[in-house]
């Protein structure tokens, strides 16, 4: 491992590590063990709004995001206001200072903790008075009591403090994060000054309001630099005393900080699993791989020798192959890289903090999800780590049952559109269509016709993007809400890196209704030049006239009232 002197890194190391000697709970702790097994410790979140009508508290929503050790790291969530304004939380793990993002409806949003109990009163007609009538963190009309009362006025009052100074410091860390031709040496010594200079803003604040929770703040600074430094570097590049502060380091928040923090171990240990043709070759009898597939592998192994050890080698054979090996031993190759990473946990972490670290190990598909699952519970040795993950492969077998369930009852599409070959309809309305031979341009004009005198928006997505993953609830949500509308939307599945079985199993899992396309990767490549898209998730937007308007933002984006815009714009 290199060895890089910095003098200003060390300093802001000593001086935040030593503000951290006496710490609240983590749940790196040995004795957060029996806290965790105490049900009762499962906090309580209640509050009211205040000043309502009837028909006010019936409108309002509440929406709220619980950030969690696991793989999906924020959990989200739903519900309504009582007649009287009143509102309760669900929670279900019993972690200490768990940060919630909490949405009640345009009146209030906050970053709440909660570890025993905690008790919102926000008054509307205070919050109606204000500037923009909504409140941000804390501010006049709105109360935190309760056990966690404190914690959270502390919390969210630092927040709001002088923004004008942390925010702009704040966004002087994404060019350093994404220039790639930036040193490294360079790059950590940026992070570092800029992060005592919010540092010095912590400092001012805790002098201004002092509270026992001040250690809190330190070590989410720390938490916040130690993600950054793990998302900048790889294992080799960072330096040896810093990287032994980071591995001892113990997040006391379960926040969006203490998650980048674990989420960067995580990539840092991910970069030190050694790529060779270990894999290629334990998997070159794959009963999945066709004849032409194996050939592939069979001679992409001797040139990864060559590659390994230096010799010369086909540069323009071996790009060819590996991305068809790759593509099509994407899920397999995956499953294999989690099980060295679990490995490469245990022998570079403590027990405990591999353990975490292993919770955010995880898949988009369940029947992957449920193999990695069965992996890590052979390999967790913290109870209460292994108890969070058989809940989780619990939950993920009711998944996989409740799939095949659903593509049991599949229904037989009949349809004059001529959008590609039918294969079914699933209970959710999803109609599904296998699109192949077709041009992309062909294909566009098919999709034009046969929804004429409607506006369509146009969905390119991929069973292995996860940001496509994420955006369909949003997507599902907006089209159940406009099934009055003339829109359709339209879904566009590659074939690259997929199969019929996989996109069909995704579709009934997420039960997203609509017209369904499984389009063959060089169709959707082409359709996808066309309109100039270069990756997934993309979306274009066709209007009644049968014109095309343009790329569109992503549906978490969206509204009703915005795609309604839309629609009436011509």
């Amino acid at each position: 491992m290199k060895t890089i002197n910095l003098s200003l890194l060390l300093i802001t190391l000593i001086t935040l590590a030593a503000c951290s000697s006496q710490s609240p709970q983590s749940i790196e702790d040995t004795s957060f063990q029996k806290y965790y097994s105490n049900k009762d410790n499962i906090p309580v979140v209640k509050g009211q709004v205040l000043n309502l009508t009837v028909e006010e508290a019936q409108s309002i929503n509440i929406d709220y995001s619980i950030v969690t050790p696991f793989a999906k790291c924020q959990q989200s969530k739903t519900g309504k206001l009582n007649s009287d304004g009143t509102f309760e939380l669900e929670l279900d793990y019993p972690f200490p200072n768990q940060q919630i993002w909490l949405h009640v409806g345009n009146l209030f949003y906050a970053g709440i903790y909660a570890t025993n109990d905690l008790f919102v009163e926000i008054d509307a007609d205070s919050v109606k008075a204000q500037k923009y009538q909504r409140i941000y963190m804390n501010g006049p009309g709105v109360t935190y009591s309760g056990t966690d009362g404190e914690l959270n006025t502390f919390l969210n009052n630092y927040v709001i403090y002088k923004p004008e100074i942390w925010r702009p410091l704040n966004k002087q860390f994404t060019p350093i994060l994404r220039n790639r031709n930036l040193p490294i040496k360079e790059a950590i010594a940026q992070i570092d000054s800029i992060t005592r200079l919010l540092q010095s803003y912590d400092d001012e604040y805790i002098t201004e309001n002092p509270s026992e929770y001040a250690q809190l703040i330190r070590n989410e600074r720390l938490s916040n630099y130690y993600s950054m430094i793990c998302q900048k570097c790889n294992y080799l590049d960072i330096p040896k005393d810093l990287w032994q502060h980071i591995i001892n380091h113990k997040p006391l928040l379960i926040s969006n900080n203490s998650t980048s923090y674990y989420q960067g171990l995580y990539f840092i240990c991910s970069s030190m699993i050694k790529r060779d043709n270990t894999a290629f070759k334990e998997l070159v009898n794959y009963s999945k791989l066709t004849l032409e597939q194996k050939a592939e592998l069979t001679e992409i192994i001797p040139i990864i020798d060559n590659k390994t050890k230096g010799l010369p080698y086909d540069t323009l054979r071996y790009q060819e192959l590996s991305k068809s090996c790759n593509d099509a031993l994407r899920d397999t190759l995956s499953f294999y890289n989690d099980i060295q990473l679990m490995e490469c946990l245990n022998t570079e972490l403590s027990k405990t903090k591999a353990d975490i670290i292993m919770l955010r190990i995880g898949s988009n598909e369940p029947v992957e999800q449920k193999q990695i699952l069965e992996a890590a519970l052979k390999r967790v040795e913290t109870p209460w780590c292994a108890e969070c993950i058989s809940k989780q492969r619990d939950l993920t077998v009711e998944t996989i049952a409740k799939i095949n369930s659903i593509l049991s009852n599949e229904k037989e599409l009949k349809t004059n559109k001529n959008i590609g070959t039918p294969i079914g309809e699933l209970e959710c309305g999803a109609k599904l269509y296998r699109v192949k031979g077709m041009t992309g341009e062909e294909l566009l004009t098919n999709i034009k016709t046969a929804f004429e005198g409607k506006c369509i928006i146009l969905d390119f997505w991929a069973t292995w993007c996860g940001g496509c993953i994420q955006d369909l609830p949003y997507s599902k949500a907006l089209h159940d809400q406009m099934t009055d509308e003339h829109i359709e939307f339209v879904y566009l599945c590659t074939s690259k890196g997929s199969d019929i079985d996989k996109w069909k199993t995704k579709l009934a899992q997420l039960q997203v209704g609509g017209t369904h396309l499984f389009v063959d990767a060089q169709t959707e490549r082409q359709m996808l030049g066309m309109l100039s898209f270069s990756g997934y998730p993309s979306y274009g937007f066709i209007n009644q006239k049968g014109e095309y308007k343009g790329a569109i933002n992503r549906m978490g984006r969206q509204t009703k009232e915005s795609l309604l815009k839309l629609i009436n714009e011509d």
